[in-house]
């Protein structure tokens, strides 16, 4: 980041840097500014901060806040430059921070509520907790210094949904790495991230993962310092901290970094760079302090690029925009730190926070394909959005910046193992390993320099159709390319060593710049770079003397050798090669060139044109042994990707500036050469071009491809053939184009197959026939025959005939769609206009409302789906003229400025028109209309009384208006109590207001229904005087043509005699129109109409009386006026200048019927029609209620009688409403049925029409009866019962014999009814409704019942054998009793006094609640004595249920029984291991028998056994069984035929075994003499599973006579503490190897003859053999007399040492 923290100059510059380096040397790192000078650069800087800050601001998102708060108080600002070191910078920063904030923290402090919890410098905030119980926030907000209070808000992970873990099979990289092209960058460029620090602030990190290195500065600390650190809420670093991941996130961002590929795949972008990780959302969450805190850390912790994933906002009420975070990335980016956040996962339209800064590098998410995914957040931005935006913001811009992969990304996940993610999460890592490896390359590049690169050289899809060059809401600039990218961070210098200043020319003026240099002097116009002569990283004066050596001729020039160039000699077609070559630096100096490749087909070509891939060499002279790139001798390799080259012999070769070595290769495939191209280089429009060429395969491998034949642009192809040729075959390839719809013009057009193509110039010739009207009438009427004169002339270079057409046709109207930029609400409706309206009239365009001002003279009718502030609506008012209409469509005005409609909004806010406007969030589908009035817009939607459904969709946010100048026509219902009017038009026929389809956030476009996109598109026809999209009528065009045939040059008059329709539309602007296929013309028509009046009178059809104020109406089907008059006293009316003609007239009246009659218009005269208009019916309506509840009553008869007798009657509904049509005139409305002392009569005038409401009447109710029987729970009659009132007491009757009871006069109501007798417990109350007038049945039981039922039992049973009989018993009573149940076995007497006797010794107590039931089971012993026969036998409770059993004779033959018990078998084995299962099998049978034991695992037969057993008899078995290899849970156990016995064992990984060096097959010869050498061998075996490297030893000693040694038991050690060794071999051996090791011996001369052993000894055991030892001349064994004496363990050389 800093130039202080480099060693050494970096060959790798870019040019910008070399610009930067005149203005500040400092910026080099050679010598520059001091750091007072610094100081006082950047104290300038310092100085100016904002001026005329207004007053504190304060978060709208605190507004109300309550309890206690968490908020970043911030103070003046300051920035710092990007040339300045950054010890410097932050010292300013912090020193800044510390004298403009003393003052207001300390006054913060002073507050009781109010607690500082943090100070930052990276952004001069505090972070404080406030309670607002105690504190206003506004009171901080006085504070002198505040400059704006933000609330704490939470930022989140993008929550990815992770896959199941993924087993990672090995492969070169993930398709992300392969996208963004790093494995190119590692193997071409030469870096992995090396040197370069990368911070991810996310959830944690877990260390341990195999792929996952994190960096330290002491490797003994756990806490990781440099490398780790958690924060708390307030950003604070929690102390003692160790590295761990909260979550899994984290792991997976950090390794998508920077992480290996012990997995055998590479998932790290740079696995060569340094991780540092700051857990700042534990869990998955976190605050803005945290965040901010982490990012603090990382830049003062010296990080290259900050990655963060992770994001707050984009929910229900859209992003949130933090001016916190404006100073935050602008200091981080000025220290050298690249801020890498993700957009977020909301899709197209919301960029969470810190994504959506103008200055963070805001990354989105692309796929496999190279698409975007849908989740992939992407918007345009107004600047606005922030309090305080920097000046130097663009108002708008567009987020993500660049794009990565980011959908199932596979890294790394806790635990070792891995996962596949997807969300932008998982992009943004790309990005930030991507800037370590353009860091890695060039650590002096600058942020800006970084993120110049990246978006440059980011690319998008071939058919994406947004422009390359531009950022847009999906891409940005585009998927990063880290090849590109790095490689623009690398260039070779264009001025050569030595020449330091930079102009052109190697000279003394160089030497003397880089004396002053090693001076201590700052000389202008020196590059230290250059002046590294020897490429070491250090000017010095070696560097000046071979300076001075070049400018004097004398020196040998950096000159770089090509040798030993290698690659295969033969590729598959598609194959990626590596071609090789050594380097060799043979000059004096170092060598910067570009070494570059060549490929080509002729050798000669070699060298010439672009090169196939080129990389940049800086190689220093021999004798340097730490060079800034490149040793003097090198390597460099070219990956090739050969699917571009032809199939055969190709030529490549390696070119440095002096050098080159060439060789040649086969490509393996084909190629397919076009020649021969044959096609006219002149076509007339419309006549076939007809083109050939020869397409030959030059490879030499067979092929198909697909020929195709380009026109134009020469990407898309016209027409295509499929052609399979061999190796060295020819065809010909032939296409008709059609060129009826090019225009004139020179074309390049040609044959191209995947390989090659061949092209040409073709110029297509065309007629153009242009019209010119010369004669046309400007006014005709309805039916008249006009006449129509038109000049057509062919000014085209083609011969040719078309048809010249004359029509009538009304005007067009240009319709504009006013919306925010980038929104999709604008082209949604604008696309529902164009499907409802007639296109040949309306022209629908989408305009921007930042584009509004300058396309308000372009447009009749205007939409307005939002204006975006009150000052563009302003704007457009002023602007808008009496002929220009508009339709202003509206909606809740949502977080999310660019989703919600604001016409009406607007209109209020502006000119207070209408006067009041609301608006709810809270709704529920549908939305529906009420139509109050008839209207053009309503036209095929509905009329005046419909409701109607205009949204379906699960959300929309409605709005409503009122006290508007105009006419509402109808209400809008958004449910949940949200509604009000939202159609309205103003009495200029120029308004329409139309919230009740207005778009927002949440609405769907094919959630509006045909009526609702049909109500829009009418409004438009209404303002544009067409009356409404729905009508159909006068808008047909006749048309009546003429052919006419000209050459280029030629004319001709045409004249053209057309009749008008009769019921042409006279209020629309027509247009004479005649037209050619090229050219039309028009002219205006006016049609007139004739005219006649109409008079009459209106009279009352029943009293003969005029009808003053009645309407009458001439409907018109030609609607050019208003034609519509009111009687006057004397019921007459009179309408002049009626279009002539028959049309349909209406009477309406208030109080009467409506009536419609067809009258003829006479031309210039008058029409007379008089009408007669029936009374309307009036109306009586009332309820009838009872007089004790207040309640309606149903079904009661109402009559109304007139005064001539006449009775009209109705009955009251089940809310004891009624409603009575009658005439007008006077009634008596009564109840019918009433008593004569009871009239509730009422007298009522009903006048024509009226309804006169509240006729209402109150009636008594009559008494009611309970009637009904009680029985006990067995359904017998209960005589004698009583029937009371529980609640009362008003009544206590007694059933009769036959259990019935009657109670009467009750009134309606509820009773609580009990029945009592002294045989039983009284019964619970039940509750009974009495209606009035009627008789409720309500049946009662006394006591309880348990009935028996399902008895379940053998009919059959032996001798002996033990039966089980079960039945269900249930309480068929109404209250809890207990019942003891008997089983009457079989021998019972089923007789009449069964129950009372009750002598079953088998019997259950049973207690259950009325209703309940219970199974009893019971299990008996047929007596093996018992005769045979049949048996009656079964179960009692206050009822015997019983069926019949046959006893049989036991029939049953003696037979074995292997019953196995007492299995012993492990629950835990190692995987391989070998196990002992035992078990007892015993036979309890009555017969000897012989089976089969078998050892069960798995379900399996492993292991048999036979065995033989006397009845009574037991074995015991026992198996060996091997453990399976893969860990798991089975079952495995001891079976017979009869029986088995099974346990689980788990078989886990197995421990290997530790190293056992087994001896064995101990040689040696039999006897030797004194003084002979023996040779002893021995096999050695590693018994164990580890390898293991032993030293093994031979020992030689006299044998024992009295005691045989146990050898076997003893090792080396042991040995070794009894005799002395005399020979030793190391062995290595891995686990169950085998070898054979030899020794040999010298005896000593001075060895006593007789019997000696000889002994071979590992660490764990020995193995010895027997020898005897003749004297020196002798055959014969002789024993010596006493025993050898052994030698001490001490020799010459001290204390004898083990060996292990």
């Amino acid at each position: 980041m800093t130039n202080e923290r480099r060693k050494h100059i970096d060959a790798i510059f870019l040019s910008l840097l070399m610009i930067l380096s005149v203005i500040g040397t400092g910026a080099v790192g050679f010598a520059g500014a001091t750091a007072e000078q610094n100081a006082t650069s950047v104290g300038s800087v310092a100085e100016q901060t904002r001026q005329n800050v207004p007053d504190a601001t304060i978060d709208p998102a605190l507004e109300g806040a309550e309890g206690t708060v968490q908020v970043l108080v911030l103070f003046e600002q300051t920035s710092v430059a990007p040339e300045m070191d950054d010890e410097t910078a932050i010292r300013l920063l912090k020193e800044h921070a510390a004298e403009t904030r003393e003052r207001p923290v300390s006054q913060l402090e002073s507050r009781e509520a109010v607690e500082v919890q943090n100070k930052f410098w990276l952004v001069n905030a505090v972070s404080v907790t406030v309670n607002t119980e105690a504190v206003d926030i506004n009171e901080l907000a006085t504070i002198d210094g505040v400059k704006s209070i933000v609330k704490s808000r939470e930022y989140t992970v993008p929550e990815p949904q992770p896959s199941a873990d993924s087993d990672v099979t090995p492969d070169d990289a993930t398709y992300g790495l392969d996208q963004i092209r790093a494995p190119q960058v590692w193997n071409e460029l030469g870096t992995r991230g090396e040197g370069a620090k990368i911070a991810v602030l996310d959830t944690g990190v877990d260390i341990e993962h195999p792929d996952i290195e994190l960096y330290t500065e002491d490797p003994s600390d756990p806490t990781y310092p440099g490398g780790w650190a958690e924060f708390d809420d307030s950003g604070n670093i929690v102390p003692g901290s160790e590295p761990r991941d909260s979550h899994y996130h984290g792991t997976h961002t950090s390794a998508t970094a920077m992480g290996g590929a012990s997995s055998g795949t590479a998932i790290g972008v740079a696995p060569e760079a340094d991780l540092i990780h700051g857990m700042v959302i534990p869990g998955g969450s976190g605050s803005t302090e945290g965040v901010i805190g982490g990012v603090q850390w990382a830049v003062e912790e010296d990080a290259d690029v900050a990655s963060l994933s992770l994001g707050a906002g984009c929910g229900l009420f859209g992003p949130v925009y933090n001016d916190a975070w404006i100073p935050v990335i602008e200091n981080s980016r000025s220290l050298g730190t690249t801020f890498v956040s993700s957009s977020g996962n909301s899709g197209e339209g919301c960029v969470g926070s810190p994504g959506n800064d103008f200055n963070s590098l805001s990354i989105g998410a692309s796929d496999s394909n190279r698409d975007i995914a849908d989740f992939s957040s992407g918007q345009e931005i107004d600047k606005s959005n922030w309090e305080n935006p920097p000046e130097d913001w663009p108002d708008t811009f567009v987020k993500p910046d660049v794009s990565a992969p980011g959908v199932d990304v596979l890294s790394a996940e806790p635990g070792g193992s891995y996962q596949e993610l997807s969300g932008t999460s998982m992009a943004a890592p790309h990005v930030a390993g991507t800037v370590a490896l353009m860091r890695s390359a060039n650590p002096d590049a600058s942020v800006e320099e970084i993120e110049t690169a990246l978006e440059a050289s980011a690319e998008k899809p071939d058919d994406w159709d947004a422009p390359e060059d531009e950022k847009d809401t999906r891409y940005g600039k585009g998927i990063i390319d880290a090849y590109a990218a790095v490689d623009e961070m690398i260039f070779v210098p264009e001025s050569e060593l030595g020449d330091v200043n930079e102009n052109g020319a190697v000279t003394v003026q160089d030497v003397q710049l880089t004396q002053q240099y090693l001076a201590g002097n700052d000389p202008a116009n020196f590059n230290p770079n250059l002046a590294d002569m020897n490429r070491d990283g250090e000017v010095t004066y070696t560097d000046l003397n071979l300076l001075q050596q070049k400018v004097q001729g004398t020196l040998e020039e950096g000159e770089i050798d090509v040798s030993n160039l290698s690659a295969p000699d033969e590729a598959e077609q598609g194959e990626t090669i590596n071609i090789t070559a050594d380097l060799e630096n043979l000059g004096e100096e170092g060598a910067l060139e570009e070494i570059e490749l060549h490929i080509a087909q002729n050798e000669s070509d070699l060298g010439d044109g672009e090169p196939a891939a080129t990389t940049p060499v800086d190689m220093a002279p021999e004798g340097i042994d730490d060079p800034v790139d490149r040793p003097h001798e090198s390597t460099v390799t070219f990956q090739v990707d050969t699917s571009e080259l032809p199939g055969g012999t190709v030529h490549y070769g390696v070119f440095s500036e002096s050098d080159s070595e060439t060789g040649q290769m086969t490509i393996l495939g084909s190629f397919f050469d076009v020649s021969n191209l044959n096609a006219s280089d002149e076509v007339e429009q419309g006549e076939t071009l007809s083109v050939s060429a020869d397409v030959t395969n030059t490879g030499n491998q067979q092929d198909t491809q697909t020929v195709e034949y380009r026109f134009d642009d020469l990407e898309t192809p016209v027409l295509t053939e499929n052609v399979t040729l061999d190796a060295g075959e020819s065809t010909t390839v032939e296409f008709d184009a059609d060129t009826s719809d090019i225009d004139n013009g020179t074309y390049e057009h040609g044959v191209f197959t995947e390989d090659d193509s061949e092209t040409a110039n073709v110029t297509v010739l065309e007629a153009f026939f242009d019209v010119s009207i010369t004669d046309a009438p400007a006014e005709a009427s309805a039916g008249e025959t006009v006449n129509v004169t038109a000049e057509v002339e062919n000014t085209g270079n083609a011969t040719d005939e078309q048809t010249v057409e004359y029509e009538t046709m009304p005007r067009n109207v240009d319709v504009a769609v006013v919306d925010v930029s980038d929104n999709e609400h604008g082209d949604n409706i604008a696309s529902t206009l164009e499907e409802h309206l007639d296109t040949d009239i309306y022209n629908v365009d989408v305009v921007t409302a930042d584009e509004l001002p300058g396309a308000m003279d372009e447009y009749d009718t205007f939409v307005v789906q939002r204006f975006g502030s009150d000052q563009v609506a302003s704007d457009f008012l002023d602007e808008l003229d009496a002929d220009q209409s508009a339709v202003y469509l509206d909606s809740y005005q949502g977080a999310s400025s660019y989703a919600y409609a604001d016409g009406v909004y607007r209109l209020h806010n502006v000119r207070g028109d209408p006067v009041e406007r609301d608006a709810s969030s809270d709704s529920s589908p549908p939305v529906t209309i009420d139509i109050q009035e008839n209207h053009p817009v309503f036209t095929g939607v509905g009329e005046v009384g419909d409701s109607v459904e205009v949204f379906t969709g699960s959300t929309i946010w409605g709005s409503w208006f009122d006290d508007y100048s105009g006419t509402i026509l109808a209400d809008a219902d958004y449910g949940s109590g949200s509604a009000g009017p939202a159609v309205a038009v103003n009495d200029d026929k120029n308004e329409v207001l139309l919230s009740a389809v207005g778009r927002d956030y949440f609405t769907e476009e094919d959630e509006f229904t045909e009526d609702g996109d049909l109500l829009l598109a009418n409004s438009v026809a209404y303002l544009s005087g067409f009356g409404s999209a729905a009508d159909g009528t006068a808008r047909a065009r006749d048309e009546t043509t003429a052919n006419v045939t000209l050459a280029p040059g030629e004319s001709e008059t045409v004249e053209f005699t057309h009749t008008l329709d009769d019921e042409i539309d006279p209020s629309i602007d027509w247009l004479h129109v005649v037209s050619s296929e090229d050219d039309s013309d028009q002219s205006p028509l006016d049609i007139t109409i004739d005219r006649g009046n109409l008079t009459g009178t209106v009279t009352d059809s029943a009293t003969g009386e005029p009808v003053e104020d009645a309407t009458v109406s001439v409907d018109v089907a030609v609607d050019d006026g208003n034609y519509t008059a009111v009687t006057d006293e004397n019921g007459e009316y009179r309408i002049d200048g009626v279009p002539s003609g028959t049309h349909e007239v209406s009477m309406s009246a208030e109080g009467y019927d409506d009536v419609t009659e067809n009258v003829t218009i006479p031309v210039d005269d008058t029409a007379t029609l008089n009408v007669e208009l029936d009374p309307t019916p009036g109306t009586i309506s009332g309820t009838v209620t009872a007089s004790d509840t207040g309640e309606g009553v149903a079904n009661v008869t109402v009559a109304a009688e007139d005064d001539d007798g006449n009775i009209h009657e109705t009955t009251t509904d089940e809310n004891g409403s009624y409603s009575l049509t009658v005439t007008a005139g006077t009634y008596v409305v009564n109840v019918a049925e009433t008593p004569d002392d009871y009239r509730p009569d009422e007298i009522v005038t009903v006048a024509p029409g009226e309804t006169v409401d509240d006729v209402d009447f109150t009636v008594e109710p009559r008494e009611g009866v309970i009637e009904g029987y009680v029985t006990n729970a067995a359904g017998i009659p209960v005589e004698g019962a009583n029937v009371i009132d529980a609640d009362q007491g008003a009544f206590n009757v007694t059933t009769d014999e036959n259990g019935y009871y009657r109670i009467e006069n009750l009134d309606r109501g509820t009773y609580a009814l009990r029945t009592t007798h002294d045989r039983y417990p009284d019964s619970d109350i039940t509750f009974t409704e009495v209606a009035a007038n009627g008789t409720t049945t309500q049946n009662l039981t006394l006591g309880t019942f348990f009935e028996v039922s399902n008895l379940s039992a053998p009919s059959e049973a032996e001798q002996g054998e033990e039966i089980t009989v079960s039945a269900t018993v249930t309480n068929v009573g109404e209250q809890e009793d207990t019942r003891t149940v008997f089983y009457f076995p079989p021998g019972t007497d089923f007789g009449s006094s069964v129950l009372l006797e009750s002598q079953s010794e088998l019997s259950e107590q049973v207690t259950l609640d009325g209703g309940e039931s219970a199974t009893v089971e019971f299990s008996y012993a047929i007596g093996s004595d018992r005769a045979v026969g049949d048996y009656e036998h079964g179960v009692s409770a206050d009822e015997v249920v019983s069926t019949t059993i046959s006893v049989t004779e036991n029939e049953s033959s003696d037979e074995a029984n292997f019953e196995v018990t007492e299995l012993d078998a492990p629950s835990e084995a190692d995987a391989g291991e070998q196990v002992t299962v035992s078990a007892t099998v015993e036979n309890t049978g009555t017969a000897a028998g012989t089976q089969s034991i078998d050892y069960l695992f798995d379900g399996a037969v492993e292991n048999a056994s036979e065995r033989t057993l006397d009845p009574g008899a037991n074995a015991t078995v026992e198996f060996t069984a091997t453990m399976p290899s893969e860990v798991g849970s089975y079952q495995h156990g001891v079976t017979t035929d009869d029986d088995q016995r099974l346990a689980n064992v788990s078989v886990v990984e197995s421990e290997p075994d530790p190293a056992y060096f087994q001896v064995s097959d101990v040689n040696g010869p039999q006897e030797a003499k004194q003084g002979d050498e023996i040779t002893v061998f021995a096999t050695l075996t590693n018994t164990g599973d580890e390898t293991a490297t032993q030293t093994v030893w031979l020992f030689f000693m006299a044998a024992s006579d009295t005691v045989e040694p146990d050898y076997g038991a003893l090792g080396a050690p042991e040995m070794m503490e009894q005799y002395v060794p005399q020979s030793s071999r190391q062995v290595t051996l891995d686990g169950g190897e085998s070898t054979t090791v030899e020794f040999s011996y010298a005896i000593d001369e001075s060895t006593e003859p007789g019997e000696y052993e000889f002994a071979v000894s590992s660490l764990q055991e020995t193995k010895a053999g027997s020898i005897t030892v003749l004297a020196s001349g002798n055959q014969t064994v002789s024993h010596p007399d006493v025993p050898v004496e052994m030698p001490a363990l001490t020799g010459e050389h001290g204390q004898f040492e083990v060996v292990a």
